[in-house]
């Protein structure tokens, strides 16, 4: 899955990733 860099899904990844970490 290779997309072209954007804002919004650079702030998708980073929030989920962060809501997982909270998670764990």
């Amino acid at each position: 899955m290779q997309r072209s860099p954007r804002s919004s899904d650079t702030r998708a990844a980073i929030f989920s990733t962060l809501l997982s970490i909270s998670t764990l």
